[in-house]
């Protein structure tokens, strides 16, 4: 629900993700969408296919969560410590647009509803969309987090979004 600035052959417009537009997508049985570094499909470092990736909406948009991510892993050694450093703090995801809509004057589309299913969700240096945010999580962070009493919601909260 927050706009963002797009561009097309005729100029700047903004474009709008209605709340919810994912719904169906994220509610597929057999959701197939990994996690991958700046929209490249073979750095992928987590999938909701074997469970290492979850995705769900709320108010805000899409919420992606990774929690255990391999260390031994060449690209989640490459990406955590920049994500840490707020180096790379963007995300971004790959859908196709399954309804939209044009206002009067052509100068905002709202998407409706999107399919993210064999789509991507990805850490990105910058996304379209400049209201997304990355952060990581540690062990000493989510164990402060419990000794503070946070719930698991606010954990998914707190995940990438």
């Amino acid at each position: 629900e927050r706009g963002y600035e797009m561009w097309d052959f005729y100029g700047p417009y903004t474009e709008i993700v209605s709340a919810g537009a994912g719904a169906a997508s994220l509610a597929r049985g057999d959701l197939d969408v990994p996690l991958v570094l700046q929209h490249q499909s073979l750095r992928r470092i987590a999938r909701t296919t074997n469970g290492t990736l979850t995705l769900s909406e709320d108010e805000t948009g899409l919420l992606v969560d990774a929690p255990a991510l391999d260390a031994r892993d060449h690209d989640v050694a490459y990406i955590a410590p920049k994500i840490r450093a707020a180096l790379i703090d963007e995300m971004s995801f790959m859908f196709r647009i399954e309804r939209g809509q044009w206002s009067p004057d052509y100068t905002e589309y709202r998407i409706e509803q999107y399919d993210i299913h064999r789509g991507d969700v990805a850490i990105v240096g910058y996304g379209a969309n400049p209201h997304t945010s990355g952060s990581a999580r540690t062990a000493r962070t989510q164990a402060r987090r419990i000794d503070l009493g946070i719930t698991s919601e606010d954990e998914r909260l707190l995940a990438l979004r």
